[in-house]
């Protein structure tokens, strides 16, 4: 379980590394339509 946490937590750093180096802003995708689908209320 460990293993898995820092995975997600690596690969996730490196995107908003990415994003911060390049300037670039989140833009909504999928995530959007599951919540839509799944009748989520987002956070």
């Amino acid at each position: 379980m460990l293993c898995a946490i820092v995975a997600v937590a690596r690969k996730l750093s490196g995107i908003l590394h990415r994003m911060w180096i390049d300037g670039t802003e989140f833009q909504v995708g999928f995530g959007a339509k599951v919540v839509e689908k799944l009748r989520l209320k987002p956070a």
